[in-house]
């Protein structure tokens, strides 16, 4: 297998929290998003795009693409998973339940 050296990496994290009250009643919508990606080729031209992307309470996908050194697509892989799942949680760090569908209080 050929030795594989990172290129070029970006990351992305944004999020936003947004309360309203009507007819007295509170309620709370909370929105975060990460996306990172990071770019590998080996000795022999071929490369590698890993692509992470998060949204606050669904799962996180990894895709991978594979291209050829001519730059032609080899191969795409596609993944959900809920390890390292983004959540909302509170000061003392205990998620909360139900966050991207809003909160009455």
């Amino acid at each position: 297998m050929p030795a594989t050296t990172e290129y070029s990496s970006y990351e992305y994290s944004s999020s936003a929290s947004v309360t309203s009250t009507r007819d007295g009643e509170t309620t709370t919508k909370d929105w975060g998003k990460h996306s990172a990606q990071r770019v590998y080729r080996d000795d022999e031209g071929n490369t590698t795009v890993r692509t992470f992307t998060h949204t606050l309470g669904e799962e996180p996908v990894v895709e991978e693409r594979r291209y050829d050194r001519e730059g032609h697509l080899l191969a795409v892989e596609r993944r959900r998973g809920s390890e390292g799942r983004i959540e909302n949680v509170d000061e003392e760090g205990r998620a909360i339940r139900g966050a991207e569908e809003g909160r009455r209080g």
